[in-house]
């Protein structure tokens, strides 16, 4: 079982609140070592780390409730990402109705509503408008746009807020989805930053393929930048394969046609031999919207 990295739970909770590292750490720790604590790579003393969640206005029962809510609800995104790659309509369905259970009983449990949060009502309505773009429903583009307000009124998104996003975004014209990230994005200041929300990077390359199949490569290239610069943890699979798929593409577009598709074709057949079909599908998809020839597999059709 993998370790809880405490320092994500609080960097999370300081981008929800629109603090910037350097209004959370003065007094207490060096922005250097809070990026250390955030990464993993160190501990911090039981005194500092009190200190930071009283800077976040916060007592200790409070981070607490907010630390279970975050893995809670992350796992819970990563069920809506693993049902939308499978075309799972059931599992997003059992998640809204477990979503409207937990609101109905807040709402009995309490006037205020203290067991039912903001994130709650957010992966809701992100279950809710994928559970209509995957049924197809007359409807779908209503609760697309729903969404789209709401996230548009968003100061700044924590990383299960960008998880959301990235389950959204392709669904979205390429007008709505940068007006959604555009608030986020502008915030940045270091695309190095360990901390950084681990979405953001699917995120981007999202709208790479986006202004890649609109035919606007100079803003392509924007994204293909940052996509190049986001700090990538170098033990995480998922990133390093998607990190080669983004780079095989740029090949294609900057005169490598024959090599790139080489190289697409072999993840697609690597895919393919884990059983991941649904990653193979997602290169046949992406391929088909770039007008890149690709070896079409039976996984993939």
């Amino acid at each position: 079982m993998q370790a809880v990295n405490l320092g994500r739970v609080i960097d999370d909770i300081r981008r929800n609140r629109n603090m910037t590292v350097e209004m959370l750490c003065e007094g207490i720790i060096s922005p250097s070592a809070y990026s250390r604590f955030v990464s993993g790579k160190t501990f911090l003393a039981s005194d500092s780390f009190m200190k930071l969640v009283f800077r976040l206005h916060m007592t200790f029962a409070m981070f607490l409730q907010d630390h279970l809510d975050f893995f809670r609800i992350k796992h819970h995104y990563a069920m809506l990402n693993n049902a939308k790659g499978y075309d799972n309509l059931a599992l997003v369905q059992q998640l809204i109705g477990d979503y409207q259970a937990r609101y109905t009983a807040a709402q009995k449990k309490s006037k205020t509503n203290e067991a039912w949060q903001v994130h709650d009502e957010r992966f809701l309505m992100v279950a809710t408008a994928l559970a209509k773009q995957l049924s197809e429903s007359p409807d779908r583009q209503k609760y697309l746009e729903e969404y789209q307000e709401h996230m548009l009124q968003c100061k700044s998104l924590s990383d299960n807020d960008f998880f959301g996003v990235k389950l959204l975004l392709p669904y979205m014209t390429l007008k709505d989805a940068e007006a959604v990230v555009k608030k986020p994005l502008k915030q940045l200041t270091d695309l190095k930053e360990p901390g950084l929300a681990e979405n953001l990077y699917y995120v981007c390359g999202i709208l790479y393929i986006k202004h890649l199949a609109a035919g606007q490569p100079k803003k392509a290239d924007r994204y293909y930048k940052m996509l190049d610069e986001i700090f990538l943890d170098s033990l995480d699979l998922g990133w390093k394969l998607s990190r080669k798929l983004y780079q095989t593409i740029h090949l294609y577009f900057t005169g490598e046609e024959d090599r790139a598709v080489d190289q697409i074709n072999k993840l697609s057949v690597f895919f393919s031999d884990l059983n991941l079909s649904h990653q193979s599908r997602f290169i046949a998809q992406t391929c088909r919207e770039l007008n890149i020839p690709h070896q079409e597999l039976e996984a993939s059709k």
